[in-house]
């Protein structure tokens, strides 16, 4: 869960385009003034609103590659990928150096980089609010000093995945964040159910407790900034994807 940008900024960048041979099933061909441009299909909506009242016209002398041989489709194009740079400026995105997202890979510098990975319970800064509402635990002698299994003594009650899950719904374009925290606590419960006795399941369910109440109390800047990466990646994508030709 990492720093973060408002999320009122994403409601007006999420869209882009398959690229890099990754996934080919997360997009689609939409038209802007006539042309063909590629977004992913969640987003598609939110790119033709962008464009919405830009005019549009039939393509006259269309190709085999689907794009035309008159100006007015430099005229798409060019309206397209300054759309994209100008959402992409209103969010501090960098359309070369943009991060991984769930099901697609980083971009540093212009080439394929990492896969996304979660970071689990034990980092950012919701890790911290975690520890301070656990103290009462603490105390009693409780607590693993391990974010991922927190209950001592019984490292097979562990929350990794479940922190895991939570970070990746947090990184998916438009999943409500009210369903991404419940969908957490539920799975940490689900946990708890494999205690073998009572006392160490009321431990068990009070970790998770304390956890869901942490990313519920404390996750909205969390959210905002993994919604901001989704938007970030998406943009990249859509800039970088040899077939809207907005780079070289």
């Amino acid at each position: 869960m990492a720093p973060f940008v408002a999320f009122v900024l994403f409601s007006l960048v999420a869209f882009a385009s398959n690229s890099h041979a990754q996934s080919t099933t997360s997009f689609e061909v939409i038209k802007v003034r006539g042309y063909s441009f590629y977004v992913p299909i969640s987003s598609s909506g939110r790119f033709l609103d962008l464009v919405s009242g830009s005019g549009g016209h039939d393509c006259d002398h269309q190709k085999s590659d689907g794009y035309c041989n008159d100006s007015r489709e430099q005229d798409a194009r060019d309206f397209f990928c300054s759309s994209v740079k100008k959402k992409a400026a209103a969010i501090n995105c960098n359309l070369t150096a943009y991060p991984a997202i769930p099901g697609f890979t980083a971009y540093p510098g212009g080439s394929l980089g990492a896969a996304y990975a979660a970071n689990g319970c034990g980092a950012g800064p919701i890790s911290t609010a975690f520890a301070s509402m656990s103290q009462n635990l603490i105390h009693l002698g409780e607590y693993s000093h391990n974010f991922d299994r927190p209950v001592k003594g019984y490292p097979n009650l562990s929350f990794a995945a479940a922190c895991g899950a939570h970070d990746a719904c947090y990184t998916t374009a438009n999943n409500p964040r009210n369903s991404c925290d419940l969908a957490f606590r539920n799975e940490m419960y689900r946990v708890c159910e494999n205690a073998d006795n009572s006392d160490t399941y009321a431990t068990c369910h009070s970790f998770a407790t304390t956890y869901y109440n942490g990313v519920a109390t404390f996750g909205t800047n969390a959210y905002d900034s993994d919604q901001r990466d989704v938007a970030c990646n998406q943009l990249g994508r859509a800039y970088n994807d040899k077939k809207n030709h907005c780079t070289a």
